[in-house]
């Protein structure tokens, strides 16, 4: 069986760490994993094992800033905009409710 990692925090830890990572090419390492700046997402056995023999290529500092978009303080805002769009479903604003003029929801590298 396949585990598609949802998230959790294996991949941002080390990264906040100042360490590369290497994953797998699926799952939320799509997103946290950005080939060549704090680590590479793997496919074969072959690229894996590049990944560890250029392991010393990659700038630490890269590593702790990229893991820096998922601390606390990036993603609770996030959390808080989703959690009170919730809220507000109970008060009669659901999906179909109009409002005037598109919201653009925000992004990680935004907020």
């Amino acid at each position: 069986p396949l585990y598609v990692e949802p998230f959790g925090c294996v991949s941002v830890e080390p990264m906040l760490a100042g360490t590369h990572v290497l994953s797998t090419d699926c799952g939320a390492f799509t997103e946290t994993v950005i080939d060549g700046v704090n680590g590479w997402r793997c496919r074969t056995l072959g690229e894996f094992v590049a990944g560890i023999h250029h392991a010393g290529t990659l700038s630490h500092a890269d590593c702790v800033s990229t893991g820096q978009r998922f601390t606390c303080n990036q993603v609770g805002p996030l959390y808080d905009r989703y959690l009170s769009r919730v809220r507000k479903l109970g008060e009669g604003e659901g999906w179909d409710t109009m409002s005037p003029g598109k919201v653009v929801p925000p992004t990680l590298s935004s907020v």
